[in-house]
């Protein structure tokens, strides 16, 4: 270890790390050999090699293609979540790896993999800061040994597209084969049924037909948005009006069976500028999510209000949020309903801080529950 090493708190991996300088000396040695360097250029995928720090000593052509870099020294000395710009890679002194939402991590498990002598394969998903937006990650790793010094050659492979492609697929499908499975079971009992009944049985698949629509809808509007094909549209709305609407729609959903909406009391009559269309996918997604957490017989609160100039809407359920679950809650594949289904909180963030530049964060604890807030400037510049 390096005299130049300090130690610094972490939550996770060792937080200490070697000067540039340092680095720069192992990236000397690796220079010696022209036919390694070759066959890292050659690769199409993203190539690293990470010294026993995590810190690149090394990075191929196609990483400096990605971050549109001309000299490598750039990343020299950086861990991988700090080159590519993660959300977590900033929020310490001790950078990468070091945070509590990197234990679950997939590229920090693959790289701690290689550098004690194990290949290993992770997939990870980094949320990045400045495009607000989420990079599905193949992460390779293999050890590699040079006069004595410990490495790991790590590659990166961008499956983005292909798990989007999965995870709107199953959620689609999934959600559309439940509502369609509904409607024949209501038709079935509606053709044996008459009067007030038969009534209530079609008033109930008109609803289902609105859901379905509603679910068909969605996706596009995320496929859109993903694909940047949406163009924002600012309108004047009024914060009561808004939650309101929200509310006599919601209560007629699927979700909401034995459960209550309402207005929080604190809830404040605001006027402000924003995109409806995108206010009303997020907030909606939060209701949901609020109401499929609840028991029968819980209610889930509404409300808004101007906080230090901005305007904070939120929702409030007595659920808690398990810790392991709150650290990739905003993650695009995560869900708590199972595989495939993570799409709600993570489109929650992606419209909230691409398109209508605010925040969205949330709260859980077991004594007072989950509320999710979501923080908007008064005016939306569309």
């Amino acid at each position: 270890m390096s005299d130049s090493l300090v130690a610094m708190p972490t939550a996770f991996l060792p937080a200490e790390r070697r000067s540039k300088e340092e680095v720069r000396q192992q990236a000397a040695v690796l220079d010696r050999s022209a036919v390694m360097k070759a066959i890292i250029d050659a690769s199409p995928d993203i190539l690293m090699v990470l010294n026993s720090d995590r810190q690149i000593v090394y990075g191929n052509r196609r990483l400096m293609e990605y971050l549109e870099l001309e000299d490598g020294d750039a990343v020299t000395g950086l861990r991988p979540g700090e080159a590519l710009g993660c959300l977590h890679a900033f929020e310490t002194e001790g950078g990468c790896g070091t945070t509590e939402f990197c234990k679950t991590c997939g590229a920090a498990r693959a790289v701690v993999g290689g550098l004690t002598g194990k290949q290993n394969a992770q997939e990870c998903r980094i949320l990045q800061e400045k495009t607000h937006g989420s990079l599905d990650l193949l992460v390779h790793s293999s050890p590699l040994e040079v006069e004595g010094e410990k490495y790991a050659v790590v590659s990166l492979q961008d499956i983005s597209h292909e798990k989007r492609r999965r995870v709107l697929e199953r959620l689609f499908f999934h959600d559309l084969l439940n509502s369609a499975g509904g409607m024949r079971g209501l038709v079935e009992l509606a053709k044996i049924s008459s009067g007030a009944e038969q009534q209530d049985l079609l008033d109930t698949l008109y609803q289902l037909t609105d859901e379905i629509l509603e679910e068909v809808q969605a996706q596009k509007l995320l496929v859109d948005l993903e694909r940047d094909e949406y163009t924002e549209s600012a309108e004047k709305l009024n914060s009561l009006e808004f939650l309101r609407e929200l509310r006599n729609v919601f209560r007629h959903h699927s979700a909401s069976a034995n459960r209550m909406i309402e207005i929080d009391e604190r809830a404040r009559d605001i006027n402000f500028t924003s995109d409806r269309k995108l206010l009303w996918r997020v907030m909606g997604n939060l209701i949901k999510n609020a109401l499929e957490a609840s028991k029968a017989g819980q209610e889930i609160k509404l409300g808004c209000e101007n906080a230090d100039g901005k305007l904070e809407f939120w929702v409030y359920n007595r659920g808690y949020i398990p810790r392991e679950t709150q650290l990739q809650i905003f993650q695009r594949s995560f869900s708590t309903k199972g595989s495939g289904r993570g799409l709600g909180t993570y489109s929650v963030r992606m419209i909230t801080e691409k398109y209508l530049k605010g925040r969205a964060f949330f709260t859980s604890t077991p004594e007072i529950g989950t509320t999710f807030f979501i923080h908007l400037p008064m005016r939306l510049e569309a």
